[in-house]
């Protein structure tokens, strides 16, 4: 008898073991009552109304881009200059991002002037893009040769 009891006890024993694990693996495929199931879709429909609201009050909606082409030379300009940096539309299907000063650009470029039509000036310097820094050219003899291309 004592090794039946033995055994029954190895059997609920490894049944304690198992059991969490099957519990889990069930869980990923039951759905659940009717009311878990309603409680559960009102708790994240309810969480989304709030997360909405923070979109929508933050303005991640898009928007338009400001148009050069509807504002003054000069308030095109105080635009620019009041944000520092700022992505204007230039055209119906065009846009680039101006900046005030150099600051606003990567540290592996610089700035040069751009000019952009606006409602009342058809090139107004409205400040400047990001471009590339050009390489130094070396300076001196290259070590083409000196120039004459002809054989002595």
């Amino acid at each position: 008898m004592r090794e039946s009891g033995s055994i029954i006890q190895r059997r609920l024993r490894a049944r304690d073991r198992v059991a969490p694990l099957a519990a889990a693996a069930g869980a990923l495929y039951r759905r659940g009552t009717p009311d878990e199931i309603f409680m559960k879709n009102r708790f994240t429909t309810a969480s989304l109304g709030p997360a909405m609201v923070v979109l929508l009050a933050t303005g991640a909606a898009a928007q338009p881009r400001p148009s050069t082409l509807a504002m003054s030379c000069g308030e095109a300009r105080g635009l620019v200059a009041s944000r520092g940096a700022i992505v204007l539309g230039t055209g119906p299907h065009t846009y680039d991002r101006y900046v005030a000063h150099t600051g606003f650009c990567p540290h592996d470029q610089t700035t040069e002037p751009a000019y952009e039509p606006t409602r009342d000036t058809p090139q107004c310097y409205i400040g400047s893009r990001c471009v590339p820094r050009r390489s130094e050219q070396p300076t001196g003899d290259s070590g083409g040769g000196g120039g004459g291309g002809g054989m002595n």
